[in-house]
């Protein structure tokens, strides 16, 4: 008796062990591969390379979304490798090239809403397909994952300053910096995202709920 119900703890330890590592492993926060970091000799030709691609090999608006989104996250990688690493000055730096990345971002995203010119509803939103609606909700869950790294690096800059690692004046500036373009590109997503369903909606003579 005494073994069977040692055996049944145990059985039902491993299995919260197991849901609970399940679990945590789906709501954890993680990075992309930084790649080359700010504090290489050659970040600068990284930085080079990215714009050309972006810049002169991508041509639709849409690409260079999806490109400035993935290059956003490699920002955001190499400041919280730089701030493990307790290089702040290149934190500042990582920090700075992605908020003069975002500020593209945005003038993009307004492109992409002037380009929308379909209005049936039938090629506007549905399902699946590549439509206008679905492409802006593709790249808004894209920044919404950047959104959640820049808490993550915000948490452990904090804990960095109480623990007397930083101090407070150069935190708050990789803070503000990278806070600063994240927060209008998730702003101009928003934006764009209820002006193509309110055209939508009076094209098709419906409401904004059913688009």
């Amino acid at each position: 008796m005494q073994s069977s119900l040692k055996s049944f703890f145990l059985l039902s330890f491993f299995f919260f062990f197991a849901v609970f590592t399940i679990v945590s492993a789906q709501t954890e926060v993680s990075f992309v591969d930084s790649g080359v970091t700010p504090d290489s000799f050659f970040y600068n030709f990284e930085l080079f390379f990215e714009g050309i691609q972006l810049n002169l090999l991508t041509q639709s608006t849409e690409s260079k979304l999806e490109l400035e989104a993935q290059y956003t996250a490699e920002r955001l990688a190499e400041i919280k490798i730089m701030i493990d690493n307790g290089d702040y000055e290149s934190a500042k730096e990582a920090a700075a090239e992605m908020n003069s990345l975002l500020e593209a971002t945005e003038n993009h995203l307004n492109e992409f809403g002037d380009a929308q010119q379909s209005t049936d509803i039938n090629e506007f939103s549905q399902e699946g397909g590549n439509t206008p609606l679905n492409n802006i909700l593709e790249i808004q869950h894209t920044f919404i994952e950047n959104g959640e790294n820049l808490e993550l690096i915000k948490e452990t800059l904090l804990q960095e300053v109480e623990s007397g690692a930083v101090d407070q004046e150069t935190a708050a500036s990789i803070i503000n910096e990278a806070q600063e373009g994240v927060s209008g590109v998730q702003t101009a997503i928003t934006q764009e995202k209820e002006e193509l369903i309110e055209e939508a909606s009076e094209a098709n003579s419906i409401s904004e709920l059913e688009v």
